[in-house]
């Protein structure tokens, strides 16, 4: 029999079955999810500060890359990529390529400044045989010149103002507008496929080539969202 004024309780002072006491194990599990949450919390808070920072950019130091600096033709704000050359005869290769070092096949987007930053800078076996990773919009027969003989544009593509092309993260289809990013054009002409690919010829030149043709061409591979050293 229970002797009044217990409250229920045993006389050595331990809970009933129900009213449980917490143990250690129970303790230590919840100290430990309590940690993780803090932890998930501090990263997420870091990350958003970094992209605040950084603008998203990510920190590409010891990748092997070259580096380019130089002002956008377009916009006159300095740019800052990193560059690697790859030796890939097919297109298809050179995309993949690229992909696996975590860059895109390079696409002149920043006009005349970027193109002499990075052409200028490689060996003379390498300039003659570039792949450009952009898509014929024009063919050299859609310009007629005198006495209805084909006009490739050759002369007006030496300062940047070649046929229309297009450049996959403009737009893949999109015409280029004359003075805005991607409008940079050193293409005249080549093969009239559809499915054409765009390297360079020996005089620094864009044209379009038989995707399937066997021949030693490079991949310039570029980096366009680096944190540039001297932001760090």
């Amino acid at each position: 029999m229970r002797e009044e004024g217990d409250g229920g309780r045993g006389g050595d002072g331990r809970g009933t079955a129900d009213e449980p006491v917490l143990d250690k194990k129970t303790l230590i599990a919840a100290y430990t999810m309590a940690s993780i949450v803090v932890s998930i919390v501090i990263l997420c808070v870091v990350v958003v500060v970094m992209c605040e920072v950084y603008g998203g950019k990510q920190d590409c130091s010891g990748d092997g890359f070259m580096e380019a600096r130089f002002n956008s033709s377009f916009t006159k704000e300095s740019e800052y990529l990193k560059y690697k050359v790859l030796s890939r005869d097919a297109m298809d290769a050179a995309k993949e390529g690229c992909v696996g070092e975590n860059a895109t096949l390079w696409e002149v987007l920043q006009g005349g400044n970027e193109w002499d930053s990075i052409y200028q800078s490689l060996s003379e076996d390498t300039r003659r045989a570039i792949w450009i990773n952009a898509k014929a919009l024009e063919t050299c027969s859609e310009h007629l010149g005198q006495d209805d003989v084909e006009y490739c544009k050759t002369d007006d593509a030496k300062h940047g103002v070649g046929l229309a092309l297009a450049w996959p993260s403009v737009g893949e289809y999109d015409a280029m507008v004359t003075g805005e990013i991607g409008s940079y054009s050193r293409f005249i002409g080549g093969v009239e496929k559809s499915d054409g690919c765009m390297s360079t010829n020996g005089d620094g030149l864009w044209v379009n080539v038989d995707c399937g043709q066997s021949t030693t061409r490079h991949a310039v591979c570029v980096k366009r969202n680096c944190i540039e050293p001297s932001e760090k």
